[in-house]
């Protein structure tokens, strides 16, 4: 195999598998961070760790209601085309959520998503 195709092909494969363990756009990791008991130390740890500010840190918390508020009603479909339309809100709100995220924690930002990525692979193995 040609050696650009060989680096092509490591590159896709390295972006592959650091997607599959990249909960953000797929997963409601703030209202799981934020809203559950089991992970207010995790929270603290990312606030910490960050060195958030209290407005980043309560833009973090509002957004995790948010979150949860749009899971609860969500969770509601009675049928498949309303599972379907749902999922698409769901993806928009992520969307957004990401761009005020983003907005909230300005040059943190890339340091949150490591963050995040380390703290679901941890959280998922403990799962198991």
């Amino acid at each position: 195999m040609p050696r650009h195709l060989l680096i092509l092909a490591c590159t896709l494969a390295c972006s592959a598998t650091a997607a599959a363990n990249d909960p953000w756009m797929r997963s409601g990791v703030l209202e799981r961070l934020y809203g559950t008991s089991a992970h207010l130390r995790d929270a603290a740890d990312l606030n910490r760790q960050l060195r958030l500010t209290d407005a980043q840190d309560s833009e973090l918390r509002r957004l995790a209601s948010s979150e949860r508020k749009l899971a609860l009603r969500l969770s509601g479909a009675r049928s498949r085309a309303e599972a379907t339309a749902f999922r698409a809100q769901l993806m928009a709100f992520r969307t957004e959520e990401d761009r005020k995220v983003r907005a909230a924690l300005g040059g943190k930002y890339d340091a949150f998503r490591t963050w995040v990525r380390t703290w679901w692979t941890r959280t998922v193995q403990t799962a198991r």
